[in-house]
């Protein structure tokens, strides 16, 4: 019962960090790590030493923190890879590189169909953490297919047949000459 003092101790802190971090579960395994007893108890007085621990104000407040601690350093290490990625976007863009050849020119006609899928793709391969990016890129590649579409129903031939006028039919002819 040497968890009931008003202040954490190291090892408690060590035991809450272990379960934010690792998201072990088990509160009795995590109280029996905290607890220094050499004689730890069981059964009921065990549950409840582990369940009056745990909805302690001073475990709450510790816990808290560490999650709290844990969310901005995971927001700050996904900034820190978007802006890795960005910068290397930047670089090979400055320096005219992709993954798509070039044919030896920097200049890309965007207003091909194909180039612009060219672009989605190398935006969505880049965009590989940024979910908007990517569904920005697919909503994209729908509307490139709609107007392939539109293009092809506009370059379909369309042949109408006229009827041929009496005096042209080879019926009529034949019947004229008798």
């Amino acid at each position: 019962m040497a968890l009931t003092s008003k202040n954490l101790s190291d090892r408690e802190k060590a035991v809450l960090y272990y379960h934010v971090y690792s998201g072990v579960d088990d509160w009795q395994k995590l109280y029996a790590i905290a607890d220094t007893d050499p004689n730890p108890p069981t059964g009921n007085t065990l549950n409840t030493l582990v369940s009056r621990w745990k909805r302690s104000e001073k475990v709450r407040d510790c816990l808290e923190a560490i999650q709290k601690q844990k969310a901005d350093h995971d927001a700050d290490e996904r900034n820190k890879g978007k802006e890795e990625e960005r910068e290397k976007i930047e670089k090979d863009f400055e320096r005219g590189e992709s993954d798509e050849p070039t044919n030896g020119n920097k200049i890309v006609d965007y207003s091909d169909p194909e180039n612009r899928k060219r672009l989605y793709n190398q935006v969505i391969k880049q965009a590989k953490n940024d979910p908007r990016t990517q569904l920005d890129a697919a909503k994209m590649f729908e509307q490139i297919q709609k107007d392939d579409k539109q293009a092809a129903r506009e370059q379909k031939q369309v042949r109408a047949y006229l009827p041929l006028m009496c005096h042209d039919c080879p019926l009529y002819q034949k019947e004229r000459e008798k």
